[in-house]
């Protein structure tokens, strides 16, 4: 049984969940994965490669490069093509990044698109994945009345139980241990 005085809760804001939730959606519906992530801290901050995948068969790879050249694509210009049209049609956000804050846009051509959405992509999988730790300990939830940036926590595991005390509380909109259940 759950009792009221370990339902309470702490807030928290960040503009990144719901974004996170729906952009890796998006990912998913174009089809496009990535396989074998590496990261390790390089002369300029961290540098990662990985496998590229396209409805399951592997396009290329990518890699940072280590010296902060910048990115190394390593997918053919057909691969690319089917890349970008796959990310474009299911309206993967590029133009939301703190890069437009500084007056610079994604580029236009295939490749610059690439070297623009993987590392964003590759990020938000990170994000996803620390997202989706911090709910095998916490409940996360939002409630109607909050702001898409925000959401409550509680450090109780996500039981039927604690959902049932939370509804009975409060008007939840959602449990984003549910919406991270996909992932």
């Amino acid at each position: 049984r759950t009792e009221a005085k370990s339902l309470a809760a702490s807030k928290h804001t960040s503009d990144r969940n719901m974004k996170l939730i729906d952009n890796n959606r998006k990912v998913r519906a174009a089809g496009v994965s990535v396989k074998g992530l590496k990261k390790t801290r390089g002369h300029d901050g961290n540098v990662w490669s990985c496998s590229v995948y396209l409805n399951g068969v592997k396009i290329g790879g990518v890699q940072e490069d280590v010296n902060g050249a910048g990115l190394w694509v390593n997918i053919s210009p057909e691969s690319q093509d089917n890349f970008v049209t796959a990310l474009k049609g299911v309206e993967y956000p590029v133009n939301d990044l703190a890069f437009e804050e500084l007056g610079m846009t994604c580029p236009e051509d295939n490749r610059g698109y690439i070297e623009w959405v993987l590392p964003k992509i590759v990020n938000e999988l990170e994000a996803l994945k620390a997202l989706k730790k911090k709910c095998k300990t916490r409940t996360l939830y939002q409630l109607k009345t909050d702001p898409d940036d925000a959401h409550w926590f509680i450090t109780q595991p996500f039981t039927a139980e604690v959902k049932a005390a939370l509804l009975a509380e409060y008007d939840v909109k959602l449990f984003l241990n549910e919406a991270l259940e996909e992932f």
